[in-house]
């Protein structure tokens, strides 16, 4: 989920830096197969198709502006007997990169959603969404209560901005350092990511990862790489796709939307997520058929940080709605 850090100027969010080589859960290599989907006017999405199997997940980054490339090396293990389909967002990694604000919508990462279930002629599929993703995800199924099956909210972007935005920012702050805040706020300057772009996002996502990431026991075990992408692309990400987004929130109350989900959906908080706890509840109010995963030491990567308690949970969870 996008952050507002007081004093820092922080519009975007992270993970930590690690490998991006799909495996199982026995670490051994899987099919992987690569593309483009076209989106429409000109527009193409990178995808990646890992696994095999009879049942496929579309698998939605957080951000904006993460790219595939923040989700594909932790969930790789849920491979082993199915198809995961991880695609860049419009406006950020491999993906076409863009500058008009007004097709850098939330309204267009929805459509690019349905054009890669399109593209690959899925029926029903389950639908996995982490942060900013997991927004897309519950627009995308609301809109599409037929056409799609399971649901998984990885530490899902609050329900709504009003009030949790605020709170979400303000216990991000009290848990920096006043040197982690100078430090943010000197990577996160124009000049900075314009002139070194990756070096930018490296620094960023070091000092972001411990505000929004579980114990420090857990916390590098995260796999997932939001800055592995040309610095053309996070030039690309700063300048126009994140800023674009956010505007585009108007409002960002998403409990309609998610009251109108009819399928069965997974909820996955870290407890040590700075994302508020009530907003949590609230999400598990409005969703009708809600099964709730808490997550012990786990902050918002909880599916990265403890993946020896979430990726079995996810694996079930999916069986079990597949088996429906």
């Amino acid at each position: 989920m996008f952050v507002g850090l007081s004093g820092a100027s922080l519009n975007v969010a992270c993970t930590p830096h690690g490998s991006a080589v799909p495996r199982t859960s026995e670490d051994r290599a899987v099919a992987v197969h690569e593309g483009f989907v076209p989106a429409g006017r000109g527009v193409e999405l990178f995808y990646r198709a890992v696994g095999e199997g009879p049942d496929t997940a579309v698998v939605v980054h957080g951000g904006p502006g993460f790219g595939l490339e923040s989700l594909a090396a932790d969930l790789a293990p849920l491979a082993r007997d199915r198809v995961l389909i991880f695609y860049d967002q419009r406006g950020t990694g491999r993906s076409t990169l863009l500058t008009d604000s007004t097709r850098l919508t939330v309204a267009e990462h929805v459509a690019d959603l349905g054009a890669v279930i399109a593209h690959f002629r899925l029926a029903r599929p389950a639908l996995i969404g982490h942060s900013w993703g997991a927004g897309l995800v519950v627009r995308y199924a609301a809109a599409h209560p037929r056409g799609v099956g399971a649901v998984v909210l990885l530490e899902p972007i609050v329900p709504r901005l009003v009030p949790y935005f605020a709170q979400f920012n303000e216990a991000l702050v009290a848990r920096a350092t006043p040197q982690e805040l100078k430090a943010f706020a000197t990577a996160s300057a124009p000049a900075r990511w314009q002139a070194a772009p990756l070096a930018s996002c490296h620094a960023r996502m070091q000092i972001l990862m411990h505000l929004w990431g579980g114990a420090d026991s857990v916390r590098a075990r995260v796999r997932g790489n939001p800055c592995a992408m040309s610095a053309e692309a996070y030039r690309a990400v700063q300048a126009y796709t994140v800023p674009a987004a956010v505007a585009s929130l108007a409002g960002g109350d998403l409990r309609s939307s998610a009251a109108a989900i009819t399928g069965p959906v997974l909820l996955v908080e870290g407890l040590r997520d700075p994302t508020p706890t009530a907003a949590v509840d609230e999400w598990a109010a409005v969703l009708s058929r809600v099964t709730r995963l808490r997550v012990a030491a786990g902050g918002h990567f909880a599916h990265a940080e403890r993946p020896e308690f979430v990726l079995p949970a996810v694996d079930a969870f999916l069986r079990r709605a597949t088996d429906r």
